[in-house]
């Protein structure tokens, strides 16, 4: 029997695979978390959506769900470190910062920090100067230790004295401290040793002071696509941890099914579409169809993307 939240249309069908890629899994995890992979296809088929989501910087990934770490929340707007960082301290002595996929402040870190860009690390100072040039604001604060692991980066601050809760979801904060902080068994010369998993400097961890923690990248929403009224977008306001945005109709169904399932708040806002024009970027789609190969897409670039706008959803147009 045919789902009627699925598509199975022939036609449609084809004009997905025709102006999409699909995606394969081991591509897909390098930006969502394998977690969530079947979480976002759930809310996909259930609620009959396409879910479009800008790629995240791939260094984020390995920090998600981790004590000490949270996703970057809509109050925070510099950007996310693409390389771990080496760089002088005061005395000249050369430093590592293993801020790569967390969000930095790029005078602190340099342009190494950027993979040796200048225009990235200037764009990177540009951002922070446009929203936080007077320093971070209450609730944020940078990692000045130069003898920790993650010096420059940026951490949420809480009030208590606890590592900030991973959600401000009731449900995450009782499981706060049930977050995995285990370790991998690898055999060394002298007989196994226990390294921390994906890489995470425990040592520099415990120099993170009490009540905050690191911000690595969330998953930046793209659109919601009802199939079908694919034209239809219905901007409305709304708050997200004290902070505005703009959503559309489906913004609230999705949010209740994907929050309770993943359980830390990597979806903050709602979609870009509604605050933008499309940007020239690749973006990965996941697509309530019958057809396996077309779960999950990723649209390249401004030009396909238009295109995806124009013939697959109806004429439907972003904000510009």
């Amino acid at each position: 029997m045919h789902d009627p939240n699925l598509i199975d249309d022939p036609e449609r069908l084809a004009t997905l695979h025709r102006l999409t890629t699909p995606v394969p899994l081991k591509e897909l995890m390098d930006y969502v978390h394998y977690d969530h992979v079947d979480v976002l296809r759930e809310a996909s088929h259930r609620l009959g959506l396409f879910i479009l989501l800008r790629r995240t910087n791939p260094e984020s990934i390995k920090y998600v769900g981790w004590q000490g770490f949270v996703p970057k929340p809509l109050a925070c707007k510099p950007k996310t470190a693409k390389t771990d960082a080496r760089l002088p301290d005061a005395g000249g002595r050369m430093i590592r910062s293993d801020c790569a996929g967390l969000v930095v402040d790029p005078r602190r870190v340099g342009a190494s920090a950027f993979g040796g860009s200048a225009e990235t690390h200037a764009a990177a100072i540009a951002t922070w100067d446009k929203y936080w040039a007077g320093g971070p604001p209450r609730g944020f604060a940078v990692q000045d230790d130069t003898q920790s692991g993650y010096f420059g980066c940026v951490m949420r601050r809480g009030e208590g004295t606890q590592v900030f809760p991973s959600s401000r979801t009731a449900g995450a904060r009782l499981a706060a401290e049930s977050i995995r902080t285990g370790t991998l068994e690898q055999p060394g010369a002298l007989g196994f040793q226990l390294l921390p998993e994906h890489n995470i400097d425990r040592h520099a961890l415990s120099t993170l002071p009490k009540g905050c923690s690191y911000i690595h990248g969330d998953y930046d929403l793209y659109a919601l696509v009802h199939k079908d009224r694919p034209g239809s977008r219905v901007p409305r306001a709304g708050a997200f941890d004290g902070e505005g945005h703009v959503h559309g109709e489906d913004w609230r169904r999705f949010e209740a099914l994907v929050r309770s399932r993943i359980g830390i708040d990597m979806i903050q806002h709602g979609s870009q579409e509604h605050f933008s024009d499309h940007t020239d970027e690749t973006v990965d789609m996941f697509c309530p169809t019958v057809d396996r190969d077309l779960w999950h897409v990723k649209i390249d670039g401004v030009r396909a993307m238009e295109r995806v706008y124009a013939e697959l959803f109806g004429g439907r147009a972003p904000a510009r």
